[in-house]
């Protein structure tokens, strides 16, 4: 069996990290950096000619379609965040949800994840979604299909499998699991 070339852990951070900053400044590390497209693109770039098999025109086509959809991804993820402020009371702003809720968080990942997916790159995806799942306790699989307004509530021990869909205005709790074959 060949083993596929796939990018190093730390690059794949670094891309998440510069692609949520981006995204949300309040998710930024420190004050100092402000990520602009033209990094974030960089960086995919970089990622991607870690894979066998891509070349400059394809990694150029690629990086432009990612950073064309981030906008839109923005939007999505703004609607996320404030169905989960509208659902719960405890919640101060939605500046706090996007900064402090893994729920909030796994689902961002999982967006950028499932748009990178759409553009046919393997392995990336689930790298992705893997950082996140580490992080929350939270596991999406980045060809799931979650509609617009989706909130994930005390979302430890969560796991959203490849063959789910979920529609609009879905509200998820602890310890669901979605897409099991069996039990």
């Amino acid at each position: 069996t060949k083993i596929k070339k796939i990018p190093q852990r730390k690059e794949v951070k670094l891309l998440l990290k510069e692609t949520i900053s981006y995204l949300f400044p309040v998710l930024a590390e420190d004050d100092t950096t402000k990520e602009s497209p033209s990094e974030i693109r960089g960086q995919f770039e970089i990622v991607l000619r870690s894979f066998n098999g891509y070349d400059d025109d394809e990694i150029a086509k690629l990086s432009s379609e990612f950073i064309l959809g981030l906008e839109r991804l923005r939007e999505v993820l703004t609607k996320d965040a404030t169905a989960i402020y509208n659902g719960d009371p405890a919640a101060e702003s939605i500046e706090e949800i996007i900064a402090c809720y893994p729920g909030f968080y796994a689902t961002a990942v999982y967006r950028i994840a499932n748009k990178v997916s759409q553009l046919g790159i393997p392995t990336l995806p689930r790298m992705l979604t893997e950082i996140a799942h580490s992080k929350t306790g939270i596991d999406i699989h980045p060809k799931a299909t979650i509609g617009e307004n989706f909130c994930i509530d005390h979302g430890t021990g969560v796991v959203i499998g490849e063959t789910t869909i979920i529609g609009n205005n879905v509200k998820i709790y602890q310890g669901v699991t979605l897409g099991a074959l069996s039990v």
